[in-house]
């Protein structure tokens, strides 16, 4: 009698397959919850900053205790605000028909305009919170010790601020970058990319026009600069004299033992 041949549904590597999706799918559903709940942790603290996590957990069907699963505090909970707004913007990025066809300019304007429009609902929270979530080191204590991480420079990256690095150096880093100007994917150059960026970020929390009008002439103008510099000779020259700068004043150290004080935002 020959052998019964099995089926390929119960094969091992069928099975793993099927685990992998539905630990791909819990993990989904995880994190959907996670920023359903910081969203409306984030609503209730604009109401009061003493918002309670059983009024956010009740919200969402949960106990405290299911809550404080995912996060292990209130400041916790609020921190993770920003690391979801990179969540949202990847899922909406992979939406985008034909993202790759874009070119430096869109693509950075696309990342400037959706995180800007992913915080407008909760600008005033942004105006309160960003430093202490994403700026101060010392806004780890109030965090998991994860929550911020050490870099090669020796100081303390949050998710956000690793997020924005991550996503221009691979913006800048496409092959419609000039093969001359590659180092303005490197850290140091995304480092000023992301000085950038929150120079913009200050004006937009400032900016009274309407709807933002001048915070989006701000953008691009800085994106159709920063194209620029990436695809042509111009980015080359700047680099050039930027190095030499380094080399001739080297007064990054005297800078590096300074820290901003962001009390003076102005916010």
């Amino acid at each position: 009698m020959p052998a019964k041949k099995k089926s390929s549904e119960s094969s091992p590597a069928r099975q793993t397959v099927k685990t992998g999706k539905k630990v791909e799918t819990e993990k989904k559903a995880t994190i959907a919850l996670k920023i359903d709940l910081v969203e409306t942790a984030v609503s209730n603290w604009m109401i009061s900053k003493k918002f309670s996590l059983a009024g956010v957990a009740g919200a969402h069907g949960l106990s405290t205790r299911e809550l404080l699963r995912h996060f292990q505090n209130r400041e916790e909970l609020l921190g993770y605000y920003y690391e979801s707004r990179w969540v949202l913007f990847k899922t909406l990025k992979e939406q985008v028909p034909d993202y790759e066809g874009y070119t430096v300019e869109e693509k950075l304007s696309n990342l400037f305009y959706t995180l800007f429009e992913l915080m407008s609902t909760e600008k005033e929270f942004v105006r309160k919170t960003f430093s202490q979530f994403v700026l101060l080191p010392s806004g780890a204590r109030a965090l998991k010790p994860t929550c911020f991480t050490s870099t090669e420079y020796g100081s303390m990256k949050s998710p956000f601020h690793l997020a924005f690095l991550s996503e221009m150096g691979t913006i800048l880093s496409g092959k419609q970058v000039s093969t001359t100007t590659k180092f303005i994917a490197a850290t140091p150059a995304r480092e000023l990319l992301w000085a950038g960026y929150l120079g913009i970020l200050r004006y937009w929390l400032q900016d009274t026009s309407k709807d933002g009008e001048n915070t989006a002439a701000l953008i691009d103008k800085f994106t159709a600069v920063i194209s620029e510099m990436a695809i042509s000779s111009l980015g080359e020259k700047v680099l050039d004299l930027g190095r030499f700068l380094l080399r001739e004043f080297p007064i990054q150290n005297e800078w590096k033992s300074k820290e901003w004080d962001y009390k003076n935002w102005g916010m």
